[in-house]
């Protein structure tokens, strides 16, 4: 199969999966509307770490529109994503050899963890802009604790297996001639 197509599929699997995830993904209401957990992100940075930096970037920019259009990300959600992406991105740009086991799980707690960090850290710009006070900033923050917490521990224990299913996938692809 021509490597375009092979491109196209694999961009249309992983929008798809991106968008499937974020229908199931939890929730948190806060008085300015509800946050999703970005696990959708799980993918573009699995994809980034399986397929390079080019189609991992159209996949998670394809998956992030969807994300917005469903009404499922905001600009907190939005920002955490591209940001860890970019992050990954620099860090795998730097190694000249394939990504090892151990090197997918230490992505994926520095995924996790920046992910938990930005997310605390837009509540609680979101909280300070609602009223312009600290406790308000404090109470968005505390709300979103738990999803923060949820969604830093499903990147750390998620993206090295995720990324793990992509190179079995890809690499059964490419052994029958697909």
């Amino acid at each position: 199969m021509r490597t375009s197509v092979k491109n196209g599929v694999i961009v249309i699997i992983a929008v798809a999966l991106m968008l499937l995830v974020t229908v199931f993904s939890p929730r948190v209401v806060l008085p300015t509307g509800s946050l999703v957990a970005p696990l959708a992100g799980i993918i573009g940075i699995s994809a980034l770490l399986t397929v390079g930096v080019p189609l991992a970037l159209l996949i998670t920019m394809l998956g992030l529109v969807g994300m917005f259009l469903l009404g499922a990300a905001d600009e907190i959600v939005i920002v955490a994503v591209v940001v860890a992406f970019i992050v990954v991105a620099l860090l795998r740009s730097r190694q000249t050899r394939p990504v090892s086991h151990q090197q997918l799980i230490l992505f994926g707690l520095m995924a996790g963890i920046l992910m938990f960090v930005l997310i605390e850290l837009g509540l609680l710009v979101r909280g300070w802009l609602f009223d312009g006070q600290w406790s308000t900033a404090l109470a968005f923050g505390q709300l979103g604790l738990s999803l923060g917490t949820l969604t830093a521990l499903l990147y750390a224990a998620l993206v090295a297996p995720v990324t793990i299913g992509w190179r079995k996938v890809l690499g059964r692809w490419s052994e029958n001639g697909l």
